[in-house]
């Protein structure tokens, strides 16, 4: 009898299925896009070249920061929600230059310099109110005011971004921004480089206020300094001056601010060198910077440090006291301001004079008293700044032919 076999069923082949193949290629796209993303990220987050995260800072690796000498509106606005100080300085960069917040006269108060560089009055506000926000125990705040903030053609901050402000956390935007992308990536890289170059070298201290240091290292370049700066005036505004309404009316809500929360506050207008009035008249705007100073003293008394007194016509020469460039005066004279607001210790009797509506009119004219007696005396340095503005007026008709 023969047995014939049993035939055997054969189990069908089982072939990859498309959705199989795009989900394997899809793994692998995303683990070749991840691992380098997140590798870039981590290595952002640790290098930290906004300053923004509170990853430790290593001397000659990553505590320059260079990179917040142009986002002070981003690392700012995140120093508040981590500080959450109780009085803040609201200016320009020549607050960030010249005001100290660990001045002896604050010590009751945990100041943050918060002035920011070019700012316009409706930048103050936002951070004000941001301030607040973060800590509604705000006690004080010194409000620094000058010449462009108030003049239309002042050209806006392109850095300013109202969706990080009025919150208690960072936004979304700015994390990714500051750890997943080629400018974050790069400037890790300068302050690595910066770091290693000069190991004591920070951008900012931890309380806002600018690191001056290097500067003050190179003090043979003051002339190059007082020129570049006073040329930078007449470029950019090279029209006349625009008294703006709504700069004036963003000042007078940040006092009604303070006012309805019961926050003590001081506006002064800074004490910039002799040259930067000097070239204020010459570009033609010295009746409408007279006409702001009328203008906010209908809104508020302020403390006027400008003009022609003992601090701001220090001659101009290397190894200054007193200032950097015609614009931005040093941590000296800021003390003084400081002294002068809050009675502390003696200053000059000459700087700073509480104007009023009152008095206004009887200021102006001292100060145009003061400028001819100065002027008579300093002849060649009147000369040197025009002659700076006709250069600056020939380079702009050259480059317009």
């Amino acid at each position: 009898m023969v047995v014939k076999p049993q035939s055997q069923a054969i189990a069908p082949v089982r072939r990859s299925q498309p959705k199989d193949r795009y989900r394997y290629f899809n793994l692998i796209f995303l683990l070749t896009t991840a691992v380098p993303l997140l590798a870039v990220g981590c290595f952002n987050l640790v290098v930290n070249p906004y300053g923004i995260y509170r990853t430790p800072e290593i001397r000659g690796f990553n505590q320059a920061k260079p990179a917040k000498l142009t986002n002070s509106r981003l690392f700012k606005a995140i120093d508040v929600i981590q500080q959450q100080p109780n009085a803040v300085f609201l200016g320009s960069s020549r607050t960030e230059y010249g005001l100290d917040p660990d001045h002896p006269a604050l010590a009751d108060y945990q100041p943050y310099n918060l002035a920011l560089g070019a700012a316009a009055p409706t930048e103050l506000l936002h951070y004000l109110e941001h301030a607040y926000i973060n800590q509604p125990e705000l006690a004080l705040v010194l409000i620094n005011i000058d010449e462009f903030m108030f003049n239309s053609l002042n050209p806006k901050s392109p850095n300013f971004a109202e969706y990080r402000l009025g919150r208690q956390n960072f936004a979304v935007l700015d994390i990714v921004n500051t750890t997943l992308s080629l400018d974050a990536l790069w400037a890790s890289r300068e302050n690595i480089v910066k770091s290693q170059a000069d190991r004591r070298y920070q951008s900012y201290e931890a309380d806002g206020m600018m690191n001056l240091r290097p500067i003050d290292r190179n003090e043979s370049a003051t002339d190059y300094r007082f020129r570049n700066s006073i040329g930078f005036y007449f470029e950019s505004f090279p029209g006349q001056y625009d008294l703006s309404k709504k700069a004036l009316s963003d000042l007078q809500t940040i006092l009604k601010f303070c006012q309805q929360r019961g926050i003590a506050y001081q506006v002064f207008i800074s004490p910039s060198h002799a040259t930067r009035w000097e070239a204020i008249r010459a570009a033609g705007h010295w009746p409408m910077y007279e006409q702001m100073k009328r203008e906010v003293a209908k809104i508020t008394p302020f403390w006027d440090f400008s003009g022609y007194n003992s601090i701001t016509t220090e001659p101009i020469a290397e190894g200054m006291t007193n200032y950097i460039d015609d614009s931005h005066y040093k941590k000296a004279v800021g003390d003084l301001v400081l002294n002068r607001l809050y009675q502390h210790e003696q200053v000059p009797e000459d700087f700073g004079v509480l104007v009023t509506p009152q008095t206004i009119e009887s200021h102006l004219a001292r100060i145009r008293a003061e400028r001819q007696a100065w002027a008579a005396d300093n002849s060649t340095v009147v000369q040197w700044v025009e002659d700076i503005y006709a250069q600056t007026n020939d380079a702009n008709d050259d480059s317009l032919e």
